[in-house]
C-alpha cells in the first residue's frame, strides 16, 4: 500500500491533484467489498466531473477577486 508521501510524489510527477486521487480512492474503497461493483465507473466519472466543476468555480472566484481588487488605470488616475 502506498503511503501519503509516495502518493503525493506520484501526483506531483504526473500533475494530478492529490485531492482528486483521494476522492477516487474513497469511491473504490466504498465498493471494494462488493463482488460486482456495478456503477463504479459512473461514480468515478461523477467525482471527476464534480472536481472539475469545483476547480472552475474556484478559478472564476479568483479572477473576480483579482479584477475587483486591482485598480483599473482609469480609477487609479482619479484624484480625491
Amino acid at each position: 500500500m502506498l503511503g501519503l508521501e509516495q502518493l503525493n510524489e506520484i501526483c506531483e510527477r504526473n500533475s494530478i491533484p492529490p485531492r482528486l486521487i483521494e476522492q477516487l480512492l474513497i469511491v473504490e474503497k466504498d465498493l471494494s467489498h462488493l463482488s460486482r461493483r456495478t456503477g463504479i465507473y459512473d461514480r468515478l466519472e461523477k467525482v471527476v466531473e464534480e472536481y472539475i466543476i469545483n476547480e472552475m468555480a474556484d478559478e472564476k472566484q479568483q479572477v473576480k477577486w483579482y479584477v475587483f481588487s486591482t485598480p483599473t488605470s482609469a480609477a487609479s488616475s482619479l484624484s480625491y
